[in-house]
C-alpha cells in the first residue's frame, strides 16, 4: 500500500480507535513500504519516476499523516527511516532477462530514498522523537590502502531478494524497534 492508502485508512478506521482508548498514550510508528517509489507488473519491479516530484508528493503524504494523527494528544507519532532496497536485486532474484538495466535506476531510487529519510528525519526532529536508522544495518565499508580513505557503499547481503530483509536482518530490525519503543516507555 501506498502512504496515502494508509492515511485514508487512518482516517476511517484509527479515530474510533484512539477514542475508544481514551486517555491511554500510543506510539504509532510510521514506516512506509516499497509502494511509493516502485510498483510491480507482473513479477518485476520498476521505478516509478525518474524526477523527483515522487519524492515531494510523498513527503506532502507523510505531513497530511502529522496534520492528521496531531488532533489526537494521546499519540505519540514517529516516522521510521526507510531502509535502501534494490529494484535491480529484486528483478535478478526473479530472473529478469537483463537486471543490469536496472543498475542506474537503483542508484535514482537511492538518492530519492534518501530525500526521504531526511525529510523524515527532520518531521521526527519537530516531533521531539528519532528513527532508528536501518541503513547502518546495510552499509558495507572499504578502505582503500593508497589514501587510507574509506568508501562506503549499500550491500544487499542480508536481504533476501532485494527488498525483503533476511530473518537476522528482521530480527535486528525488529530490535532496533523494540529498543526505541522501550524508550518511551521509561
Amino acid at each position: 500500500t501506498t502512504v496515502q492508502q494508509n492515511l485514508q485508512w487512518l482516517q476511517e478506521k484509527a479515530v474510533k480507535t484512539f477514542q475508544d482508548l481514551g486517555q491511554i498514550h500510543i506510539t504509532l510508528f510510521i514506516w512506509l513500504g516499497t509502494c511509493d517509489l516502485t510498483f510491480k507488473t507482473g513479477k518485476y519491479i520498476f521505478l516509478k519516476s525518474s524526477d523527483f516530484q515522487v519524492v515531494t508528493d510523498l513527503c506532502q503524504d507523510l505531513r497530511d499523516i502529522y496534520t492528521f494523527i496531531h488532533q489526537f494528544p494521546t499519540v505519540r507519532l514517529i516516522f521510521l527511516q526507510v531502509p535502501f532496497y534494490s529494484i535491480y536485486w529484486w528483478n535478478k532474484f526473479h530472473n529478469h532477462p537483463d537486471p543490469d538495466q536496472f543498475l542506474k535506476k537503483d542508484d535514482i531510487l537511492h538518492e530519492q530514498l534518501l530525500e526521504v529519510n531526511k525529510y523524515i528525519i527532520t518531521l521526527n526532529e519537530f516531533l521531539g522523537q528519532n528513527s532508528p536508522d536501518f541503513n547502518l544495518d546495510i552499509l558495507a565499508s572499504r578502505k582503500r590502502h593508497y589514501d587510507l580513505q574509506t568508501s562506503y557503499s549499500t550491500s544487499f547481503a542480508l536481504y533476501l531478494d532485494g527488498i525483503h530483509p533476511s530473518p537476522t536482518l528482521a530480527k535486528l530490525w525488529l530490535l532496533r524497534l523494540c529498543l526505541r519503543l522501550n524508550k518511551d516507555c521509561n
